[in-house]
């Protein structure tokens, strides 16, 4: 990434969504099974969806093949290795 203004963003971006994720995993572990109006759509589930959406948007700019996606648990546990995951991506993205 070349781009001062964009790699900040970016950068910005992968903090936000790093600190989001960790404080899931603080949370009570019925909190990730809340939905606003659709139940397909949990807490847990778009947290799921944006970190296993990285490494495939990554996959489609190096044009490379998609990674398997494997759903992270429900759990606080579960919730520290997605947010964990989510930096290994950011990282990848950053090289």
């Amino acid at each position: 990434m070349t781009d001062p203004a964009l790699l900040r963003l970016y950068k910005h971006m992968a903090w936000a969504n790093h600190s989001v994720f960790t404080q899931l995993s603080e949370l009570p572990e019925e909190a990730l099974s809340y939905s606003a109006w659709n139940p397909e759509w949990t807490v847990g589930a778009i947290a799921n969806h944006v970190v296993m959406s990285q490494p495939r948007l990554l996959a489609r700019l190096r044009k490379e093949e998609a990674p398997a996606e494997t759903p992270f648990p429900l759990t606080s546990e579960g919730m520290k290795a997605l947010a964990a995951q989510s930096l290994k991506n950011d990282e990848a993205f950053l090289n």
